[in-house]
This record gives structure tokens, C-alpha cells and sequence, in this order.
């Protein structure tokens, strides 16, 4: 009775072994792959926000063409 009992110990130290064995092994070649990866999961997630150059160059546009077209009016 204690084999049996030592045997199942045994597969399951074996199965535990295995598990720890696949969580060790790495999905990206280079931390620059797996930096790239979370990165870009983060964004989708949204926790960077914005892009606030973005907004600050349609302003800056906008503001652009809103005087040159005052200034045609004008007759400048």
C-alpha cells in the first residue's frame, strides 16, 4: 500500500516538475521583443492615453489657417 501511495506522489512531483519547467520558457527571443509586446498591450489597453503631439499639431493648425484666412479677408 505505501508503493502505490509513493507512486502517485512521485507522478504528481513529476506533472508539478513539468509545469515549472513550461512556465520558464519564454514566448520572445529578446527583452527589446517582449518591451515591444507590453508596450503595445498597453496602449490597446488605453493606459497611455492620447497622443498629446497629436492634438497639439491639429491646434496649432487650426489656429495657422484660422489667421491666414483673416488675413486674406483683411487684404493683407
Amino acid at each position: 500500500m505505501a508503493r502505490v501511495g509513493s507512486i502517485s506522489s512521485y507522478a504528481s512531483l513529476e506533472m508539478s516538475a513539468e509545469q515549472a519547467r513550461r512556465s520558464f520558457a519564454c514566448a520572445f527571443s529578446s527583452s527589446e521583443e517582449f518591451e515591444a509586446a507590453l508596450i503595445q498591450e498597453r496602449r490597446d489597453a488605453g493606459h497611455y492615453g492620447p497622443r498629446h503631439w497629436q492634438t497639439t499639431f491639429r491646434v496649432v493648425f487650426g489656429i495657422a489657417a484660422g489667421i491666414l484666412i483673416i488675413l486674406s479677408v483683411i487684404g493683407f
